[in-house]
C-alpha cells in the first residue's frame, strides 16, 4: 500500500504552478438571467418519488435519482419518465439499511449503493432489470465513489475514527481491498460535512477536493497531482488552529463554522466541462459558475439568484443530466409564492401535489 502524504512547505510549492480560479461576487457583473438557460420539470408524486431528491447522475439514456427521504434510488429515462426503482431498503440480500449514495460502474455494468449503515456496497446489474448482483463487505464510512478506467474505485473517507488511515481520499480494488490513500486530513472530527459529489469525473480524468482546503486534485491509482486552486475572493479557508480551538469533538461545530466569516463548506458539481460550485460563509450560501468557454466565472448570492430567476426557492445543485445542473426545489414553498418564473407558474396552474417533486434545470448560455 502506497500512502501520498505531503507537509504543509511541498503542498505550498507545488500550489504556486497550478491554475486559480476566483470566485468573487465583486468580479460578476451580469444577472444570472443574463447568463442560463433554464427550464422545470415536475415528477409526480405518483411516480414514487416522494421525498428529497439529494443526488442525479445520467449514464447513456437513464437518470439516476437518490431519493434520501424515502431512501431510495429511482430511474427516469431521458424524458423524466420513471421507470424503476433499484434494489430497496431492508435486511435481506440485495437489500440496504441506507442509501448513502452511489456510483456507475461502466466497465462492469454495474450500479453500486453504498450503504454506510451496513458497512457494504450492493451491486445492482445496468440494465432494464437491475438485479441484485452481490454485496462486498466495507472496512470503514465512504462517501462519494468513482470507477477509475482500470476499474478501481477512488472513494472519499467518511470514517471520523479512521479505521483505514488518516487520508481523505483513498483507492480500492474491486473487492473494496485498499490499494493507496493520499491527502492528509488536517482536521479529525467525529462530525463532519461532505459533498456527494467530492469526486468528480470529467471525460476520463478523475478530481478530488475536499471542505478543508482549495486545492483541486487530479487523480488516480498512483498519485494525486493538484489542478486547481479555488478561491473565494475576501473569503479565507478555515485555518487549522480555528480547528484546534474548537475541540474536535464539539457538538456545537455545525453552529460555529456556520456563524464564522470563514469558507466552511464548498460543493462542486461538474456539467460537460463547465461546473458549477455552491460555498457557504457566515451563515449565508453563494453560487458560482466556471465558464470554459469564455474562461470566465459568475457568482451570486443564493437569495438574489432565487429572486432574479424567480424560482422562489433555493436549495441545492443535486447534480447534471441531459447537459443541465439540476435543482430540486420545494413544491409547497413554490406553491404559496408569487411573481414566479412564467413556466414555473405555468407548472403551477396546471396542477402541482405538494408531494411532487418540482426540479429546476439551468446551463450556460456560452454567449
Amino acid at each position: 500500500m502506497i500512502i501520498i502524504q505531503c507537509s504543509c512547505s511541498d503542498s505550498q510549492k507545488e500550489n504556486e504552478n497550478i491554475e486559480s480560479i476566483d470566485f468573487s461576487i465583486k468580479n460578476t457583473k451580469e444577472q444570472p438571467s443574463e447568463i442560463l438557460e433554464t427550464k422545470f420539470i415536475k415528477l409526480s408524486s405518483t411516480d414514487n418519488i416522494l421525498g428529497i431528491a439529494r443526488l442525479v447522475k445520467q449514464y447513456e439514456n437513464y437518470i439516476y435519482i437518490l431519493d434520501i427521504a424515502q431512501n431510495t434510488l429511482c430511474v427516469y429515462d431521458n424524458n423524466w419518465k420513471y421507470v424503476c426503482n433499484v434494489g430497496k431498503a431492508g435486511r435481506g440480500p440485495g437489500e440496504y439499511i441506507m442509501a448513502n449514495n452511489f456510483f456507475i460502474d461502466k466497465d462492469n455494468k454495474y450500479i453500486g449503493i453504498i450503504d454506510n449503515h451496513s458497512q457494504k456496497i450492493n451491486k445492482y446489474s445496468l440494465n432494464n432489470s437491475y438485479k441484485f448482483i452481490s454485496s462486498v463487505e466495507l472496512k470503514n464510512y465512504i462517501g462519494t465513489a468513482t470507477v477509475a478506467p482500470n476499474g478501481n474505485i477512488i472513494t472519499s473517507n467518511m470514517d471520523p475514527r479512521n479505521k483505514i488511515n488518516n487520508d481523505n481520499f483513498m483507492v480500492f480494488n474491486q473487492e473494496m481491498r485498499l490499494l493507496n490513500s493520499f491527502e492528509e486530513k488536517t482536521f479529525i472530527s467525529g462530525y463532519t460535512i461532505m459533498s456527494m459529489n467530492s469526486i468528480y469525473q470529467n471525460d476520463n480524468d478523475i478530481f478530488a477536493y475536499n471542505q478543508y482546503s482549495p486545492i483541486v486534485y487530479k487523480v488516480d491509482e498512483a498519485e494525486a497531482t493538484p489542478q486547481l486552486e479555488i478561491t473565494f475572493g475576501d473569503y479565507e479557508f478555515i485555518p487549522k488552529s480555528f480547528y484546534e480551538e474548537i475541540g474536535e469533538e464539539n457538538s456545537e461545530l455545525f453552529t460555529i463554522l456556520k456563524e464564522s466569516y470563514y469558507v466552511t463548506f464548498y460543493s462542486i458539481t461538474n456539467n460537460c466541462g463547465d461546473f458549477a460550485i455552491e460555498y457557504y460563509h457566515k451563515d449565508k450560501r453563494d453560487i458560482g459558475f466556471s465558464d470554459k468557454t469564455l474562461k470566465k466565472t459568475f457568482t451570486y448570492n443564493s437569495a438574489y439568484f432565487t429572486d432574479n430567476l424567480k424560482i422562489a426557492d433555493y436549495t441545492f445543485i443535486a447534480g447534471s443530466a441531459n447537459g443541465y445542473y439540476i435543482m430540486p426545489l420545494n413544491a409547497s414553498l413554490v406553491m404559496d409564492s408569487e411573481n414566479l418564473n412564467p413556466e414555473l407558474q405555468k407548472i403551477i396552474n396546471d396542477g402541482v401535489n405538494e408531494n411532487d417533486i418540482l426540479l429546476f434545470m439551468f446551463k450556460l448560455k456560452h454567449k
